[in-house]
């Protein structure tokens, strides 16, 4: 009776009725879709999960939009086709849906890349850090993409490749625990495709300097840290294969937003590789400083662009010269002892150059403090980093016997202690940062017996009584530097 009541209306009619209508989602957990329950889709685990103490399995690959193209700007480097002869395309006025999509899997799945742990094939230490260090400055380039899709078919190639890569990988990791190796048959045959189109590109004297090339190159690069089979020693020639690109366009060519953000966003990678090899690199030109400096932005997602990040590479990079120069020297002295002391005497002058740049500038990092949220954590890193460059800068100054050697080694010890207490206060850390500053602590107070010993010994005396510089037995040297990371330089053909 009561029933019918509730389904009648005050005339006695009956009335159908009808479920309240609501749009169904699918982009919730793994584990609230199998219980059936509203997810609210909070990253990197849903809150529901956790306030029900259960492990929530993550998210599958997001599902494809089908509500229509997206309308963007025409082609900002579209000039470059009236200057060099290429053809150029008609604007579309629209970006078809499937690129679109490969673009926001590239944005949206590269974190996955980044905090993965052990996830990779090659149990290298430098892989798994590499890939992080090269999509983590993804998103700076990649808001560039969609007004330049659709006119370079080699960009294109790369673009569908790199995020075929990501979308394994991301699938891998949400019900695997093991290491990732890309085995997909079609994801190796597009990655086929845009080698062979790069490679076309760059034979062409003036399509190999376009923006949209240097892009495709990067982007393949992050296939080769996702597939899981790429050893170091490859991850090392991608590197420099990249930056020889790079130094073939000229800092003329990087005039644009999109072509400085493909410049900074490497930045990272030619230092590592700089410090790690012991190569030198064309940065360290002014024309190249100057145009680094020039790039600075304050775009919410230019992190690798604000002016105290470029700022740190412009000290940094002639610090890098400074290193491959010195630890060259002491490895393999000149056989000349002209040559010997010439080559000394100046890595004595830039030593006490250096030293003088690098103190005072981290301590004007220390009062940067930058007021935008988004650039407080890259800031955080910045202090503790360039706090370990003056550690690092005092022991190569030691090994070259620079004056006050004793006073220089206590004052090494004395900032491994504060920057040990600045690491272990910190709960959020990168983990190349922690690397960095765990590998120099580490090092400097295994060694610091050794090294104590060598600086009080007795000074060699020239003939008229002076004290007379003389270099660390590369031994000694080496024992500090290859605990904290570093490979000695190439014999010298």
């Amino acid at each position: 009776m009561a029933s019918s009541t509730l389904n009648t209306t005050k005339a006695g009619k009956p009335v159908s009725r009808t479920k309240r209508w609501a749009p169904k989602t699918t982009t919730g957990c793994i584990t609230c879709k199998k219980r059936h329950v509203k997810c609210d889709e909070a990253r990197p685990t849903c809150h529901r999960c956790f306030k029900a103490k259960i492990a929530c399995a993550g998210y599958a690959l997001p599902a494809r939009d089908s509500r229509g193209p997206l309308p963007i700007a025409p082609r900002v480097g579209a000039a470059y086709s009236d200057d060099y002869g290429l053809p150029l395309w008609d604007t579309p006025t629209v970006v078809p849906s499937s690129t679109r999509m490969d673009i926001r899997d590239l944005l949206y799945l590269a974190p996955t890349l980044i905090e993965a742990r052990s996830l990779f094939g090659p149990a290298q230490t430098y892989h798994s850090e590499y890939s992080r260090m090269h999509t983590r400055e993804l998103a700076t380039y990649a808001q560039y993409l969609p007004a330049r899709i659709d006119y370079d078919e080699t960009l294109d190639c790369a673009i569908q490749c790199a995020s075929a890569s990501l979308r394994e990988f991301s699938a891998h990791i949400v019900t695997h625990d093991t290491p990732f190796v890309l085995t997909n048959p079609a994801v190796l045959a597009a990655y086929s495709r845009a080698l062979n189109s790069l490679q076309r590109a760059l034979r062409h004297p003036e399509r190999s300097k376009t923006a949209e090339i240097l892009c495709a190159t990067k982007l393949l690069m992050i296939f080769e840290c996702t597939k899981g089979t790429t050893t170091d020693a490859a991850l090392f020639q991608h590197t420099r294969g990249a930056a020889l690109l790079i130094e073939h366009r000229g800092p003329e060519q990087f005039n644009s937003d999109f072509d400085r953000s493909l410049l900074t966003s490497h930045l990272p990678l030619l230092y590592l590789s700089m410090i790690r090899t012991g190569e030198h690199s064309f940065l360290n030109e002014s024309r190249w400083l100057n145009i680094i400096q020039r790039a600075a932005s304050t775009g919410p997602s230019s992190l690798d662009r604000c002016e105290f990040w470029l700022t740190y590479f412009g000290k940094a990079v002639p610090f890098a010269h400074h290193w491959i120069k010195t630890n060259r020297l002491i490895t393999y002295p000149p056989f000349t002892l002209a040559t010997k002391t010439g080559l000394h005497n100046a890595a004595l002058d830039r030593a006490n150059e250096i030293c003088g740049i690098l103190i005072p500038w981290h301590e004007s990092i220390v009062t940067a403090r930058p007021a935008q949220e988004q650039f407080r954590e890259r800031w955080t890193d910045m202090v503790t980093i360039s706090l370990a460059t003056v550690i690092f800068q005092l022991k190569l100054a030691i090994a070259i016997g620079i004056e006050n050697a004793k006073k220089a080694n206590e004052d090494a010890i004395e900032l491994c202690y504060k920057l040990e207490r600045l690491h272990t206060a910190r709960k959020n850390v990168a983990r190349a940062t922690a690397l960095v500053v765990v590998g120099m602590y580490s090092a400097v107070m295994a060694t610091h017996d050794e090294w104590t010993d060598y600086v009080e010994q007795n000074p060699q005396l020239g003939p008229g009584g002076q004290e007379i510089p003389r270099l660390m037995p590369p031994e000694i040297f080496w024992r500090l530097f290859q605990r904290a990371g570093f490979m000695p330089p190439p014999e010298p053909s």
